[in-house]
């Protein structure tokens, strides 16, 4: 498999390191949800060097550089990146991509200087571009929220107090690999994370920002949040263009 996937952009798609999921495969895809989840836990109190880390300083110093803009928090595309490694494919909404330059005057200044395919020098050896679903917390709630693309399994799970957390614990609606937002009546839907485990009825997950390894879920009156909602993942769907496909020409139903 090829280091990077050309997209139409122009921009390449970084896979070094994961799984081929890049959509152009079958038509529909199974989400390892193991795979997801041991991701976020694996990489929930340090960074995987992959991938741009929003809250890093030099990263953030990095992209500043070379985009002149800023960088929010991690939480969402920390959470992406989880999906990503438990087979969910980047599409034309969803995506992380980077493009890596070739060193200019490799000899002398080869560590400092690199030259765009434009020619234009730059200090940075990467471009990055991601979308607003990869790494905004409302964005990537609205994408997966969206019964179109595909991934929500059912109604959404809403939760603000511990007997409640139990019982949908232990009746086995939460799986690990599900989706937890948090939410504050002051700032709405604050903070993304992944479900990692469960201990005694109560939910742990794995995070960014404040960086969270199967930590529990906890309704205290010094919680930061008030509830938190659960998107439960599909174990398979179908691909992006394959339901485009399905969008234009219908299956038809047997008649028998």
């Amino acid at each position: 498999m090829a280091n990077h996937l050309m997209h139409e952009s122009g921009r390449g798609i970084s896979l070094s390191g994961f799984a081929d999921h890049s959509g152009t495969g079958p038509e529909r895809f199974v989400y390892e949800r193991k795979a997801a989840a041991n991701y976020a836990r694996r990489f929930g109190l340090c960074r995987n060097p992959e991938y741009l880390t929003f809250n890093k300083r030099i990263d953030r110093i990095k992209y500043f550089m070379v985009r002149r803009a800023r960088l929010g928090n991690d939480c969402a595309n920390y959470i992406s990146q989880a999906l990503y490694t438990g087979g969910i494919p980047m599409d034309d909404i969803w995506y992380y991509r980077e493009q890596r330059y070739e060193p200019f005057l490799p000899r002398i200044f080869g560590s400092l200087l690199y030259r765009k395919p434009s020619g234009t020098i730059t200090l940075s050896a990467k471009e990055y571009c991601f979308s607003a679903a990869w790494v905004g917390i409302a964005s990537q709630y609205t994408y997966f929220t969206n019964q179109a693309n595909g991934y929500v399994d059912g109604e959404i799970i809403t939760i603000a107090a511990e007997d409640e957390m139990k019982d949908n614990a232990d009746n086995g609606m939460l799986r690990v690999g599900d989706l937890i937002y948090f939410f504050s009546i002051k700032k709405g839907i604050y903070h993304s994370a992944m479900i990692t485990g469960f201990e005694d009825g109560r939910i742990l997950y794995s995070g960014h920002d404040d960086s969270r390894s199967d930590h529990p879920v906890s309704f205290s009156s010094e919680s930061k949040y008030q509830s938190v909602h659960v998107i439960r993942i599909k174990d398979s769907f179908d691909s992006a263009t394959q339901r485009a496909i399905e969008d234009i020409f219908p299956k038809k139903e047997d008649s028998g």
